[in-house]
């Protein structure tokens, strides 16, 4: 009986101990429950774009609950607050002040009760002075001044280079500081101010996000080439030399020369002269372009050989056709489809395009629209008779003149079927018209134009007409 009573007694012990120690756990449990951590809205994204000394970090919020964000850095050591009132989209932060180096932004959200978000982290490097004085300005290739202005030939890129900046100083003392993209080949400034400062310097980005550029160090431009006005043409021609000019450069050019006296003799010449004749020439030609009050370097010319003729009074005057004027295709001559001739490479012209053949030698395979161009030297005005040694083989052929500019008739050929029967046309055929031309005294510019193909030609002559 006993027995049974210290096990009943020993069974509630246990009870009432299992009890209690089952209040304690919920109170422990309930303790927990009342303090439940809510978070804010996390934002969606945010992305780092570089620039000097700053960074702008653009967020993506989709959420309406967000009243403002707090962005960390160096270790949530730093830190800057940004208001967003509960509104959608994205926003730009800027952070400055930030020194060279890489970073780990931290970006935390809140609510309008103060709750906040999980961390959304984002990197990024900043740059700064040490980035820019590593960058080096792309040199321009060119640099020259003439009648159109100042003219800069860029030199290509660089990696991360973005663009020139160019600073210059027009007639008017106006600064002007212009932006040039790297695709930009050739610059013409058509109003800066001569001997005035000039310089220029390249551009980078550290990548195609970044928000700021960086510039490399100026350079400082201290000589313009000046270019000198082109020569075409300078050939011995009657009792001087001819020159036949290029363009229209600078305001004037000023030549020296040695005359037939053996005396030192300076000319002046206008911009506005496309040919220029100096009487009594002997050696010695030298020359500057001058713009305003800059002087090009001189450059020395040495005439080409003499394949001019002079017209006399009551003389004929019989000229090889391949003599026509130095200067190329578009100057002396045009041909449509090419060629080259050993003659004249003799005369100093290996770069001729005429078909020269035969061993008269004669221009061949002429066509439409082609034409060779003689300067002659004339010792009396008047009136002169003109005619061609030629061969036809072809219904279509005539040709016409342009004298000094002016256009004359169109003169048709009779047919002769033969590409080598050779006469003076005018001479054999009196009864078909003849051109007659005035010609002007010193210099006249003669062009034999081509109006219809099928003939070879040889020869032009000259007679006067009284």
């Amino acid at each position: 009986m006993k027995r049974k009573f210290y096990t009943t007694h020993a069974l509630l012990c246990a009870m009432l101990f299992f009890v209690f120690s089952c209040s304690d756990m919920n109170e422990l449990h309930n303790k927990y429950l009342d303090k439940e951590i809510i978070y804010a809205a996390r934002v969606d994204e945010a992305t780092i774009h570089t620039g000097k000394n700053r960074v702008q970090l653009d967020v993506n919020i989709q959420s309406q609950r967000v009243d403002k964000l707090r962005v960390y850095w160096s270790n949530y050591a730093d830190s800057t607050e940004v208001a967003i009132n509960n509104q959608t989209g994205l926003f730009h932060v800027i952070i400055g002040n930030l020194e060279e180096n890489s970073y780990i932004f931290q970006v935390v959200s809140f609510d309008g009760f103060g709750n906040r978000s999980l961390p959304f982290e984002a990197s990024g490097r900043v740059y700064g002075s040490r980035y820019e004085e590593m960058q080096i300005t792309i040199e321009a290739r060119q640099l020259y001044y003439n009648d159109n202005g100042l003219t800069i030939v860029w030199g290509g890129s660089r990696e991360n280079a973005v663009a020139n900046e160019l600073e210059y100083t027009d007639r008017a003392g106006g600064k002007h500081l212009l932006l040039i993209s790297l695709d930009t080949t050739v610059t013409q400034i058509t109003d800066w101010k001569e001997a005035s400062s000039i310089r220029y310097r390249t551009l980078y980005q550290p990548d195609v996000t970044a928000i700021d550029t960086f510039a490399a160090r100026w350079i400082e431009l201290e000589r313009i080439e000046l270019r000198n006005r082109g020569i075409r043409l300078s050939t011995k021609f009657g009792n001087g030399l001819l020159l036949v000019w290029s363009g229209q450069l600078g305001d004037r050019c000023e030549l020296t020369y040695t005359d037939v006296n053996d005396e030192q003799k300076t000319l002046s010449v206008p911009v506005s002269e496309d040919r220029t004749f100096i009487p009594g020439f002997k050696s010695g030609l030298t020359y500057s372009t001058f713009y305003m009050s800059k002087q090009s370097d001189a450059v020395s010319i040495s005439p080409a050989r003499d394949i001019s003729a002079t017209i006399k009074p009551n003389e004929r005057i019989e000229m090889k056709i391949v003599d026509f004027d130095y200067g190329g295709d578009g100057v002396g001559y045009h041909d449509t489809d090419g060629g080259n001739s050993a003659y004249r490479e003799a005369l100093g012209d290996p770069n001729c395009g005429v078909d020269l053949e035969g061993s008269i030698p004669s221009i061949g395979y002429i066509n439409a629209g082609e034409w060779l161009q003689h300067t002659v030297y004339v010792e009396k005005e008047g009136d002169y008779i003109f005619d061609a040694l030629l061969s036809v083989n072809g219904g279509e052929a005539k040709y016409s003149l342009i004298v000094n500019g002016e256009k004359t008739e169109v003169y048709i050929l009779r047919n002769n079927n033969n590409w080598s029967d050779w006469r003076w046309y005018h001479a054999t055929f009196p009864d078909d018209p003849s051109p007659t031309i005035h010609l002007k005294q010193g210099a006249n510019v003669i062009r034999y134009y081509v109006d219809g193909g099928g003939f070879n030609l040889a020869g032009i002559s000259f007679v006067s007409a009284n």
